[in-house]
């Protein structure tokens, strides 16, 4: 995980939360990239990057990072330099994460959900932070759970939750910043 150092950081790693699957488990219902532009970001990796690179700033004018209203980390995979998907953390302690398609299945989310609470507790000062998650989306309930999230009751956060929707919580009394 590191912060993204461009938009096409920030893109490829949302690029994973925009596929069929994502999208409904996510519960965010929201339009995103077409499959094919999604595929543009998934193929890019460390041999090809500049290469990328140049062809989305001739046809791109928007500043994405310069927007963002929370802390957004990309997932990367070490051996290529491929996306593998992305961290939120909203200023109300939400996390979000995903994976790219081509890094599911591999039990990865308790890795990236561990180092998101991780990251919020020993570099952000956070003592609580939590995920909402839709109750079939089993695969992120059990990488939650695995990463030490736990069911918890309603909060000012979560009250209003909409059917089907979980939250989880991640607690702990030592946090810090770095």
């Amino acid at each position: 995980m590191r912060s993204p150092v461009d938009d096409l950081d920030f893109l490829g790693s949302m690029a994973g939360a925009y596929d069929d699957d994502a999208q409904r488990w996510l519960a965010w219902d929201q339009e995103g990239p077409v499959a094919e532009t999604r595929d543009w970001f998934f193929n890019v990796d460390d041999a090809n990057r500049e290469h990328m690179h140049e062809h989305l700033d001739d046809s791109a004018g928007h500043r994405y990072l310069e927007a963002l209203e929370y802390r957004h980390l990309i997932v990367v995979d070490r051996d290529h330099g491929r996306y593998a998907g992305a961290v939120q953390l909203f200023e109300d302690c939400q996390v979000n994460a995903w994976l790219a398609p081509h890094f599911r299945g591999r039990n990865l989310g308790a890795d990236l959900f561990a180092a998101a609470a991780k990251m919020a507790h020993q570099h952000l000062a956070v003592k609580e932070l939590y995920a909402v998650v839709a109750e079939q989306n089993l695969p992120a309930l059990s990488a939650l759970r695995l990463a030490g999230f736990q069911h918890a009751p309603a909060t000012t956060e979560t009250a209003e939750l909409q059917p089907g929707l979980l939250a989880l919580r991640h607690r702990t009394r030592f946090a810090q910043t770095c």
